[in-house]
């Protein structure tokens, strides 16, 4: 098996090695012809002992997952496997599972299907805590072993608070309240009761440097960290941190959980993580489960020194083996390169989406603001028309009023004038009184006529 997890197959003498213990007779017959080579004879015994310890190793398959990721459900999504579901904002993709972006209030995780069904078992989760904030970022993230079939969304590093088993937490927010007691890794347990606040009085911890700032010049996809939890009859429970992923892993826990016997028998795996008004990219990048410790060493240490590309016989020894050694470098390049490339493309993809659902948003804001601002200017001018026009209207039937008041006034004047001459004189006064009154009744007609011309120019 390769260190991809099966990603490439070697070749030379371990292919030849794993498909002869496959056919039985037809690898003793291949293992007597090369018997007859002392040197080959053990390089050949040595890497069938090393295939047989690899494949033969008492791996939990049903709690281990390793890329390359490319199951997908009925509806087409990508999937670790049929033995994992996904939940929240968690997205599966090629070469690790994106838990939550950096980006503000999200949660997701990842749990299994199946319980443990054993007391005890040593799992090494390989994680990446990265992102884009220089000092703030957070919150963490945090792997669980808990009597709980499927995943709840919580507020308690995306979990509830209240659960069966324990939690390895990786905390990467630093409360300035909490300061004092505050550890990268931690570990709460809980028999179902506890709320968050006894949890954490109780947690033992360390720190450790697991998180990554995306910006700085040596940061790249082989930037992880790793965790091995071991736990010993369900009671037992030692946590070591690899935080550069160098393989060298460092204690950070042991301790006693006070929780009934065989109650992991039961227990789900998950890891889960979530952002609050902070935030970060959590990947997963694989978890691998045992049962039994002292194995579960001796796998990871196999991984670590079998190479991807083999060496082989050939009829130039020599110059196959420079061959084997540079297909060797340019697999694990290529690797790397494949997993930078998904890497980038998922934040470019994810700044993309961010950036036009601001933009939607801000649209549909600058929308509701003009049809705000159009409805208030039509009021407006609607408001000042009518008042305009009103005005307008008063001060002419005032006008006109107070003109109509004042030749009335003058014809008044003139008529009692001239009645006053007639009744002095000796007669004819009926003459002028008949004048008199029809220039009235043109003065009045005029007036009126005027006065509906008038108001005809203003209303219009």
């Amino acid at each position: 098996e390769s260190r991809s997890g099966a990603r490439h197959r070697p070749f030379g003498v371990c292919a030849l090695a794993s498909s002869g213990a496959a056919r039985g007779g037809r690898a003793w017959s291949d293992m007597r012809g090369v018997s007859r080579s002392p040197a080959l004879a053990g390089v050949v015994f040595a890497a069938l002992a090393s295939v047989a310890r690899l494949g033969w190793a008492a791996k939990l398959e049903q709690h281990t997952f390793q890329p390359p990721y490319s199951a997908v459900d009925p509806s087409g999504r990508k999937i670790v496997s049929r033995e994992w579901k996904s939940g929240g904002v968690a997205t599966v993709n090629s070469n690790f599972i994106r838990l939550t972006p950096d980006r503000q209030s999200k949660k997701g995780a990842l749990w299994s299907r199946k319980s443990l069904g054993t007391d005890n078992f040593s799992m090494t989760l390989k994680f990446r805590i990265s992102g884009q904030g220089k000092k703030f970022f957070g919150d963490g993230m945090a792997l669980w072993v808990m009597q709980q079939a499927y995943y709840v969304e919580g507020d308690f590093h995306g979990s509830v608070e209240r659960f069966t088993g324990f939690g390895v937490i990786f905390d990467t927010f630093k409360n300035t309240e909490t300061l004092s007691y505050h550890r990268d890794v931690s570990l709460v347990y809980n028999d179902g009761e506890k709320t968050t606040e006894v949890m954490l009085e109780n947690k033992e911890g360390c720190d450790a440097s697991i998180r990554y700032h995306e910006e700085r010049g040596d940061f790249s996809v082989e930037s992880a960290s790793r965790a091995k939890v071991i736990v010993e009859n369900g009671r037992q429970i030692t946590v070591l941190v690899d935080p550069s992923n160098d393989g060298t892993f460092t204690r950070c826990i042991q301790a006693e959980l006070p929780l009934d016997q065989n109650w992991a028998r039961q227990a789900h795996v998950g890891v889960s993580a979530s952002t609050g008004q902070l935030a970060d990219n959590h990947d997963v990048l694989e978890l691998v489960t045992f049962d039994n410790a002292a194995e579960h060493d001796e796998h990871e240490a196999l991984q670590l020194s079998t190479p991807k590309f083999t060496r082989g016989e050939g009829m130039t020894e020599d110059r196959f083996h420079r061959l084997e050694d540079v297909l060797n470098s340019l697999l694990q390049k290529l690797e790397v390169l494949e997993h930078h490339v998904e890497h980038e493309l998922v934040a470019v993809e994810d700044h993309i989406k961010v950036a036009v659902g601001k933009i939607q948003a801000q649209e549909a804001i600058s929308e509701g603001r003009i049809d705000e601002l159009e409805k208030k200017v039509v009021d407006n001018v609607r408001g000042d028309l009518n008042q305009r026009i009103g005005q307008l209207e008063s001060s002419i039937d005032e006008s006109i009023g107070h003109r109509i008041n004042s030749v009335e006034n003058v014809l008044n004047t003139r008529i009692s004038e001239t009645v006053a001459d007639s009744a002095q004189g000796d007669g004819g006064w009926k003459l002028p009184f008949l004048f008199l009154f029809c220039c009235m009744i043109a003065a009045a007609v005029g007036l009126y006529l005027w006065y509906k011309q008038l108001k005809k120019t203003h209303m219009l």
